[in-house]
């Protein structure tokens, strides 16, 4: 989560959640070689005609699922946050108005020993995240984040 624009009347936060997906893309990959290799060698036994081009699907689009950029911008001028979540699977997006938030907040998950944190905006009808994904350590970025957006909105 990065601060992409910060003006006096606008502040836009900027997430793409790549993680995840380049380890599933990664895989596909070495599976669609291996697939190819198998079947120009004509080595493949059956299970593999089978499990491989499974693998693949699952590894590719299970990482696609994962790889969304999402965007978040608080605007003075209008009184609004406009937020949208793109991914391969379709987009979600909304407009809040100033006077429909309740607050700004910090929730956190616990990963093992570690927490995890992310950034969100709780409204009137539920809680709308920043980023749907927790990241781990991120407690300082997300309190200097939310305190910007504080600042916006008051």
């Amino acid at each position: 989560m990065k601060i992409k624009t910060e003006t006096d009347s606008i502040l836009q936060i900027y997430h793409f959640s790549i993680g995840i997906a380049l380890f599933g893309w990664t895989m596909s990959l070495i599976i669609l070689f291996l697939l190819i290799k198998g079947l120009i060698n004509e080595t493949l036994s059956k299970e593999h005609l089978i499990s491989l081009p499974v693998s693949f699907l699952i590894s590719f689009f299970g990482g696609s699922a994962f790889g969304k950029k999402e965007v978040f911008t608080v605007n003075k001028n209008s009184r609004t946050i406009d937020w949208s979540r793109r991914g391969i699977f379709g987009e979600a997006k909304g407009k809040i108005p100033f006077d429909h938030i309740l607050e700004v907040i910090i929730q956190k998950t616990m990963n093992g020993s570690t927490y995890s944190y992310r950034l969100s905006v709780k409204t009137e009808t539920g809680i709308i995240p920043v980023s749907q994904v927790y990241s781990l350590g991120a407690k300082e970025e997300c309190e200097t984040i939310q305190t910007k957006i504080i600042k916006m909105i008051s």
